[in-house]
């Protein structure tokens, strides 16, 4: 007996010491340049080829059991794996190095939830609660093992748990985010897994807001939720919130309750948990549709677009009337054209919703215009010095405030060439009202070249005046006259050609230098003589 203990005793040291003998705490560190991934696999074998069970981060303290060779087998938050020995340093290294305690996250919980629940184990059994975080509770992460995330509170009562990963988000990380379809003449899908060939979770608007979550790098992929729904969307069909809300110019539609009642549900299914109960008249802003068009996924709305009550669910899509222009509290709202350079510094401004309907004309980068409708498509309906038309959402800015036409200092200026003077009026019309009389010589700042006639700004009046009575370097269209006309990347006979242009087509004079003019065709940018055009503004 004495014999059989002591062979036992013999190989319980030589194990212990093939493992190195190792019981101490350990420092994850990644050692990562700035901007580094921060996160280190915990592998279920010492390999590099071997599975993951979930990611580590800088700072977490995990518990060593021994080593094996380059590989280190630790333990945390009960999850026992390996990870190479150079990542691990002690407690008293990581103090000297200034290492933070995991990633900073907050808890971020949608109603009708209260409390985020943290768990002994990842798993949501009632059982291995331990404790309920008011929603905004800041937090450490220490690990990632999707869909759960390890977290340890940051104040007392000091608690370390798993959360489900769809209610904490990375604080530092842009947390929210908003749909802005990629195609604006459909609605951008969210899918139960980051593939364009996954199930639809449902169809979103643009402008509906989300909270961008935790996920291994999947590229080309955002995963995000949306009120308590969660998925993955094209990264081209989602932006990074704004500083400012109103600097994105898109909202969700709204819509009124077309039933006498009907009940907003927890999912799409009449099954699911009833949250409340809305009454005719009543208004949702439409986020998206269910996939197979029988449900809305809406959120209760309080009548304001920049503040709401929270809420989502699902309602029917037979108990809502027609979709409508988020439009309310749109008063005093404006917008800045902002040039893609599609026009160089012009941005145009149709007769409709539609860029082949008519072009009223071109204005300048940097000129306010009122916001009077933001539309369910890719345009918004707006109001330029008077002129109203319609202007391409990614054409221009929202912003709040008065109006105020430009600056000065960055319009073109251009003076009146009139010996009676003109008048300036209220429409591009001669028979329109005049709002003031303008003399000979003057200088006016031109916001926008229509036809015959600009937009102008003078004596902090705005309006419009033959652009025949005007001269300066102002834009406008012209028809070339000369078959095959050059188009020269330098203002010279000897520039190079980038393309020809054929006889009798359309192009956008920008700028004049000397006996060239600076134009644009079918996007292409270059110089052609002024000789050979023929100005049809």
């Amino acid at each position: 007996m004495r014999k059989g203990l002591l062979c036992l005793a013999v190989a319980l040291l030589s194990c212990l010491l093939a493992c190195g003998a190792l019981a101490d705490t350990v420092v994850i560190d990644n050692q990562n340049a700035a901007g580094g991934n921060k996160r280190l696999n915990l592998r279920t074998e010492p390999d590099t080829k071997s599975g993951t069970l979930g990611m580590l981060y800088d700072g977490a303290q995990a518990e060593r059991l021994g080593e094996s060779g380059e590989w280190s087998q630790i333990t945390l938050g009960g999850q026992t794996g390996y990870v190479l020995t150079q990542y691990l340093i002690t407690p008293e290294e990581a103090q000297t190095k200034g290492l933070a305690e995991g990633g900073a996250a907050k808890a971020d919980v949608p109603l009708p939830m209260e409390t985020l629940t943290l768990y002994s184990a990842p798993g949501s059994d009632a059982d291995k609660a331990v404790a309920e975080l008011p929603s905004g509770t800041n937090l450490r992460i220490l690990a990632f093992l999707d869909p759960w995330v390890y977290v340890k509170t940051q104040s007392e009562p000091i608690v370390e748990g798993y959360a489900n990963s769809l209610y904490v988000c990375e604080a530092g990380a842009q947390q929210y985010v908003y749909v802005c379809a990629a195609d604006s003449g459909k609605l951008a899908k969210l899918r139960a897994n980051p593939t364009d060939t996954s199930k639809v979770v449902g169809s979103y608007y643009s402008g509906v807001q989300g909270v961008r979550l935790f996920s291994f790098q999947r590229d080309g992929w955002v995963r995000m939720r949306i009120g308590a729904v969660e998925g993955w969307m094209a990264a081209q069909d989602v932006v990074d919130a704004p500083a400012d809300r109103r600097e994105l110019p898109y909202y969700p539609p709204i819509a009124s309750i077309s039933a006498r009642r009907t009940e907003l549900r927890a999912q799409n299914s009449n099954s699911s948990d009833e949250l409340l109960v809305c009454e005719a008249g009543e208004s949702v802003e439409v986020l998206g549709e269910s996939e197979g068009g029988n449900w809305l996924h809406v959120r209760v709305y309080d009548g304001n677009p920049y503040g709401l009550t929270g809420l989502t669910g699902y309602v029917k899509v037979s108990s809502v009337g027609r979709l409508e222009s988020n439009s309310d509290g749109l008063y005093g709202v404006y917008a800045v054209v902002a040039s893609t350079g599609e026009h160089t510094n012009l941005e145009p401004i149709f007769a409709e919703a539609d860029a082949s309907s008519e072009e009223l004309g071109l204005y300048y980068e940097g000129v306010e215009v009122e916001l009077l409708d933001l539309t369910l498509t890719a345009f918004a309906h707006v109001r330029a010095g008077g002129l109203e038309g319609y202007m391409q959402k990614t054409d221009i800015t929202l912003r709040r405030g008065s109006v105020q036409e430009g600056d000065a200092s960055t319009l073109p200026q251009a003076q009146v060439n009139a010996p009676n003077g003109i008048t300036m009026r209220a429409q591009p019309e001669a028979d329109a009202l005049v709002t003031a009389a303008i003399e000979d010589g003057q200088t006016v700042s031109v916001l926008g070249v229509l036809g015959a006639w600009c937009c102008v700004r003078f004596d902090e009046k705005t309006g419009f005046v033959p652009r025949a009575q005007l001269t300066g370097d102002l834009a406008g269209y012209a028809r070339t006259t000369e078959p095959q006309l050059a188009l020269r990347a330098s203002p010279s006979t000897d520039g190079d050609v980038i393309v020809r242009i054929p006889q009798g087509r359309r192009v956008l004079i920008v700028e004049t230098d000397g006996q060239w003019k600076y134009v644009e065709y079918e996007g292409h940018f270059g110089y052609v003589m002024e000789n050979y055009l023929d100005p049809v503004y």
